[in-house]
């Protein structure tokens, strides 16, 4: 802000706020030099702050977040990906994702038996939550492009019935994101028509959007949602007659994050 700008917002102060702050200026007009000195500081502040908020607002605008897909005759196909995916820088992982990623091949799988040990092979800089109470078997997948770079990883695990399965989707920097987010989840298209459900408020401020597939042999609910900018999704599977039991399946998922 010049100089010139401050003086005119100091001098367009309403006069209540002067007489608030019981300041007066003299005879003359002129106000003294320290108080005309404070409203500078005050307005040159004040200056900072609406930056501060608009760099805020910026941020909040191209954040990553969900929203619905129509296909070409406008009907809901699921959820496509708006704003830029969060990324983390490849020194930001552990040695051990690194040596795994050596192969330089397309798609690389370790097994893991606890979300502790995820967690340590992603490194203590990549944030990884999951449902407490979850007892299951995990998978973490490495991907490249088609430079040998590791473009992204997927922790993937299934609860111990067989009959929900969830996984988290984590990017590095050598990530590009498509125009539809098409590398980071398949969550538009496939089979049957789609019902979408209400957002889900999840205990920890997250929002969850979900929707279920009916088909003659069965039925499957999904749901997406995102926890310190990584991309989450869940789905559970059952028998036609069994598809109202789905949603709060997938709920009680939802409600165990921490």
């Amino acid at each position: 802000m010049k100089k010139e700008q401050i003086f005119e917002l100091v001098d367009g102060l309403p006069p209540d706020l002067i007489e608030e702050a019981d300041v007066r200026p003299p005879a003359g007009g002129r106000r003294p030099r320290g108080i005309r000195g404070g409203l500078i500081a005050a307005c040159l502040c004040l200056a900072l702050v609406g930056t501060a908020f608009a760099a805020a607002g910026a941020r909040a605008l191209f954040q990553a977040r969900l929203e619905p897909h129509l296909d070409g005759s406008g009907t809901f196909d699921g959820y496509t990906v708006s704003g830029n995916a969060r990324t983390y820088r490849l020194k930001d992982f552990s040695e051990a994702f690194h040596e795994a990623g050596k192969t330089r091949d397309g798609r690389v799988d370790v097994e893991f038996s606890t979300i502790d040990e995820v967690r340590a092979y992603l490194g203590e800089n990549i944030p990884c939550a999951w449902p407490e109470g979850w007892n299951g078997e995990f998978v973490v997948s490495l991907f490249h492009d088609e430079e040998g770079q590791i473009w992204g990883g997927e922790v993937i695990s299934w609860d111990p019935g067989g009959t929900i399965d969830l996984r988290m989707r984590v990017l590095t920097e050598k990530y590009h994101q498509g125009r539809d987010g098409e590398k980071i989840l398949g969550m538009y298209g496939g089979l049957g028509e789609k019902k979408r459900l209400d957002p889900y408020e999840m205990p920890n401020g997250a929002l969850a959007e979900a929707y279920t597939e009916a088909g003659p042999d069965g039925c499957v609910c999904t749901g997406f949602f995102l926890i310190d900018g990584n991309f989450y999704e869940i789905h559970t599977y059952d028998v036609p007659d069994r598809q109202s039991e789905l949603w709060p399946r997938i709920q009680a998922v939802l409600d165990s994050f921490g």
